[in-house]
């Protein structure tokens, strides 16, 4: 059974920005965990010890398999491998991750509370927190009178990073209106990318596999064109910022065909990935890695629907799908 969780962010050391963004990679990775929001990043004035610098605050919303004692281990675990040192009490944070909400769950522990019992009173807490609640938990995202206070001390900033301030779902569908939305949608992968990522693109023909790939290219920083490999199965550029593999798997027969690529070995290699009727192959590619693209071509006009799956970890590339500039029909649904 999945329950609503809202976990709480804050930083004030070091590289503010950058210790926020591996967090919440770190919390898409935790299994049993699915991120549903990311609220905007906040920086407000330091509470309770005011001799330190500025904090930046967020939440994160979603739903756990978890129990919260588990969930609460997890998010420790994070702290710790990112560095947290708890210098004295309130005082400065190269990272904080405070389990807010667990469904209705009430707790009173010496490790844990829930509902976390200074939510109303914290600007930095309940103002990203009633950014991404959707309604839920409405109760905590009313400031009492501590809070309300505190108001000014707290302002929202610009999105940067993996902050897109709306819902980052597993699963997205989007419709693209023209060739250059679908590659303006690949170079925001391209750009996001990292060393291993594999895109497996599926859908018939003409239905715009190479137009996403050209985007990813361009992402990657390749300047000129980058052709089919039809023929040859795959070209490789290693000029790109990450060296880059284009497979097309069309005229391939069986495994034994696939074997004979060596796509095995070169998959391996600290490159990004894009497969080229990947449908073909699916079970031999590595499910941890792949970004699963059907691409359908409607009927009606010349529209073309995308449906994507992203495996857990690919934060950043869900974030690329849900930029706001990739369609107004853009939207987002949960699901396995």
């Amino acid at each position: 059974m999945l329950t609503p969780m809202a976990i709480a962010l804050g930083s004030n050391l070091g590289d503010r920005r950058e210790m926020m963004d591996r967090a919440v990679e770190a919390l898409d990775c935790v299994p049993g965990l699915e991120l549903q929001a990311i609220s905007s990043l906040y920086e407000s004035a330091p509470w309770g010890d005011t001799d330190q610098d500025a904090f930046l605050n967020a939440a994160v919303v979603g739903e756990c398999s978890l129990k919260p004692e588990e969930l609460l281990r997890a998010t420790q675990r994070i702290e710790q491998q990112l560095g947290k040192r708890v210098l004295r009490k309130w005082g400065p944070r190269a990272i904080d991750l405070d389990l807010l909400l667990f469904g209705d769950r009430v707790a009173d522990t010496e490790s844990l509370t829930l509902p976390h019992p200074h939510i109303r009173g914290r600007p930095f807490v309940f103002r990203p927190l009633a950014e991404v609640a959707g309604g839920r938990w409405a109760e905590f995202t009313q400031p009492d009178e501590a809070g309300r206070e505190l108001m000014g001390d707290t302002k929202a900033l610009e999105p940067q990073g993996v902050w897109p301030s709306r819902p980052v779902a597993q699963e997205w569908e989007m419709e693209s209106p023209t060739e250059a939305t679908t590659g303006g949608l690949g170079e925001r992968f391209g750009a996001a990318a990292r060393a291993g990522d594999l895109f497996a693109l599926c859908g018939p023909l003409g239905a715009g596999k190479s137009c996403l790939v050209r985007g990813i290219a361009r992402g990657l920083g390749l300047i000129g064109p980058v052709p089919s490999p039809t023929y040859t199965l795959c070209r490789e550029y290693p000029e790109a910022r990450i060296p880059f593999q284009h497979w097309d798997f069309y005229r391939l027969g069986d495994d034994d065909d696939l074997e004979s690529t060596g796509f095995t070995d070169k998959s391996d290699e600290p490159a990004v990935i894009a497969i080229e009727w990947a449908d073909l192959f699916r079970e031999q590619l590595p499910a941890d890695r792949c970004v699963d693209v059907r691409i359908e071509r409607q009927t009606a006009d010349d529209t073309r629907r995308l449906r994507f799956r992203f495996p857990p970890g690919a934060l950043r590339l869900r974030v690329a799908a849900a930029s706001p500039s990739a369609s107004e029909s853009l939207h987002a649904r949960s699901g396995n």
